[in-house]
């Protein structure tokens, strides 16, 4: 499940690992805004009257979309030339964002088929969906299982320190935002040092810092690179695409896209995560129509990839039309779910499916798009599904036993 990526705007990571070394994230908090100095700030920048951002900023909030002053900066509301001539009143909230996808998304016991990331793997790939393979899942409360089961510490240990097994990408099997998440290149078995995407790191500080942070399981996949058409303009990491698809009366289709590009040497596509890229993309080609990077204050426009220097308006995600037809059909595995966000990575040999989130971050295809989510469409489903919740209650209580 997703639990938002913009949501943390102005973040900071928090490295919690048992030996003190930063190997990856396990948490980010929000900065607290200084309210007075962030005025201060909107109005010097945008050139507008302080009385007409007050104005805007209370009917925003408590308008459809109930936009916290954190949003307003994060999607840079205040600033016209920058926003466009978007309808401001149509972009959503981050608390209403999660009440408006939990409304969507009643049935919630069909949540545990993604929460769960081996669950939904298997899911999808009982379907013959595509999957990232799983190699081994650390599940130390567990007494009896696959071979693939590593259920002790020493099993872990002995996984790990076998140079075959790599390069992996591993993540907690409930995780989200990919905290928690490391890439593990390979092994040098003399020195027992694993290098990761940006450093090197011992089997042993490994296995302390999984076994003690992530009692509830931690997956190892195959590690997985972008399609080499990519690699000139983007580099081989794997950026997903991140593709809304809603529920209708003629079934799952296409609500919006977006790409999660990686900047720099982050491990992963997260918007959170400094230096990354978010570029809205056209719903029919698939082509970069714009995109920015940077959060709040500090977003901006971008035009080149930072790294490679490559012109990323209007390069297109490989196997665009794939990308799309394997998040709707993914949609109607999960039938009685409203509104679902994919991450989708396109390989050499096609299109896989990396994350279901049932609680989809509408921020991210809002501040790609730089247009509010709110529209006809979504007012429509939501209507669809408040029905269909009152339907499902009436249900329900009708099969209750009567004293």
């Amino acid at each position: 499940m997703s639990k938002d990526d913009l949501a943390h705007t102005d973040s900071t990571a928090v490295a919690s690992v048992h030996d003190g070394s930063a190997l990856f994230d396990t948490a980010h908090a929000d900065k607290p805004i200084d309210k007075l100095e962030a005025f201060r700030r909107i109005c010097a920048e945008s050139g507008r009257k302080p009385t007409d951002i007050v104005k805007e900023f209370f009917a925003l909030a408590r308008g459809r979309g109930r936009l916290s002053f954190r949003d307003y900066i994060a999607y840079r509301l205040y600033d016209d030339n920058f926003i466009g001539g978007a309808d401001k009143t149509a972009f959503i909230g981050r608390r209403r964002n999660q009440e408006l996808v939990g409304e969507i998304n009643y049935r919630h016991e069909w949540n545990c088929l993604a929460d769960d990331k081996f669950a939904n793997a298997s899911y999808l790939a009982s379907y013959g969906l595509p999957i990232i393979p799983t190699k081994a899942i650390f599940a130390p409360n567990m007494r009896r299982g696959a071979k693939s089961l590593l259920k002790s510490r020493a099993d872990l240990q002995r996984f790990l320190s076998d140079p075959a097994q790599y390069p992996l990408f591993g993540k907690p099997i409930d995780g989200f935002q990919s905290l928690g998440s490391i890439a593990l290149v390979n092994l040098d078995r003399e020195t027992g040092q694993i290098t990761t995407s940006h450093s090197l790191v011992s089997v042993d500080a490994l296995v302390e810092a999984i076994d003690t942070n992530f009692k509830d399981g931690y997956i190892f996949q195959t590690q997985l690179h972008g399609h080499s058409d990519l690699a000139p303009a983007i580099g081989t990491g794997f950026s997903t695409a991140r593709i809304i698809t809603i529920a209708t009366e003629e079934g799952p289709r296409l609500f919006s896209a977006a790409w999660k590009i990686i900047g720099g040497a982050n491990v992963a596509d997260n918007y959170w995560r400094p230096g990354n890229i978010l570029a809205a993309l056209d719903r029919v080609s698939g082509g970069v129509l714009k995109a920015v990077t940077g959060n709040g204050f500090e977003m901006k426009d971008i035009d080149r990839h930072p790294s490679t220097g490559v012109l990323l308006l209007g390069l297109v995600l490989p196997k665009y039309s794939e990308v799309i037809e394997i998040a709707i059909e993914g949609h109607r595995t999960l039938r009685n779910v409203g509104i679902i966000g994919w991450d989708i990575g396109v390989t050499n040999e096609g299109p896989v499916i990396v994350e279901t989130n049932v609680m989809p971050d509408l921020m991210l295809v809002q501040a790609a798009h730089r247009s509010g989510a709110f529209n006809d469409d979504l007012a429509t489903l939501l209507t669809r599904q408040k029905s269909g919740a009152e339907a499902h209650k009436r249900a329900m209580a009708a099969t209750l036993v009567k004293d």
